[in-house]
């Protein structure tokens, strides 16, 4: 009986240390946003038959079938055919990658910018029809299938940034409306267009991935990546 009380005590405590809080949004002063350390993963795991570089873990949020707002662990990653960062997450019942090159991960950082300054002066609004939007758009590239470690299925398109208040709290959201399948002119029996994503972001959880993507930490992860895989070649033992 006590070692299932000690094991049940270590689920919880692991459940919480991954919880992360919505922001407060007060009307009548600034409010201070509690941020979590999230653990780091090691830069040398892999997806998609080492195609894509998952680099460290984070937190994204997305609604489930019912409509709940669900958090979900995010991979940050960056795909090793383009050298595009991003994140991958379960959506619903698939697993999307979303790819940025270096030019729209900048426009995501200004865009989230202005949304923080829009944020601190209390200029959100709790309803709109175009909140979606209210930040721009820019390009971005998708892949997706049914497991994370197979997700043929891949496209390119637009993203859409804005917010949306959820319980009270604002979220910093990118939806990307269906792209084409490019897969799908290989296999016919494929999706034709990828479902719609919307994700969502605390303010801690868009900080974190603006960091993944920052053009210097990319090129410092490939680096280190490619000083390992020739290291890991010369370590072989010398043939006499």
């Amino acid at each position: 009986m006590k070692k299932i009380i000690i094991v049940a005590l270590l689920i919880s405590m692991s459940f919480f240390a991954f919880t992360q809080e919505a922001d407060e949004y007060i009307t009548e002063e600034t409010s201070l946003e509690k941020t979590e350390k999230k653990p780091k993963k090691s830069i040398f795991s892999f997806g998609n038959n080492k195609k894509v570089l998952e680099a460290s873990e984070g937190i994204v949020f997305s609604k489930g079938i019912t409509g709940q707002l669900k958090q979900q662990r995010a991979d940050y990653v960056i795909n090793l055919d383009t050298s595009e960062p991003g994140f991958g997450s379960p959506y619903l019942a698939s697993y999307s990658y979303i790819f940025m090159n270096s030019e729209s991960a900048a426009y995501f950082s200004n865009a989230f910018e202005q949304y923080e300054k829009d944020f601190e002066a209390k200029r959100l609004e709790r309803k709109g029809s175009k909140l979606y939007k209210k930040y721009g758009k820019f390009d971005i590239s998708v892949k997706w299938g049914a497991v994370k470690m197979l997700t043929p299925n891949y496209g390119t398109g637009k993203g859409l940034l804005g917010y949306e208040f959820v319980n009270k709290s604002p979220y910093f959201t990118l939806t990307i409306y269906p792209v084409k399948n490019k897969y799908h002119e290989k296999e016919s029996t494929a999706q034709e267009e990828s479902p719609t994503f919307k994700f969502y972001f605390t303010k801690s959880a868009a900080r974190q991935l603006i960091e993944h993507m920052d053009a210097e930490n990319v090129n410092q992860l490939l680096m280190q990546l490619n000083g390992t895989e020739i290291q890991d070649s010369d370590s072989e033992s010398d043939e006499y």
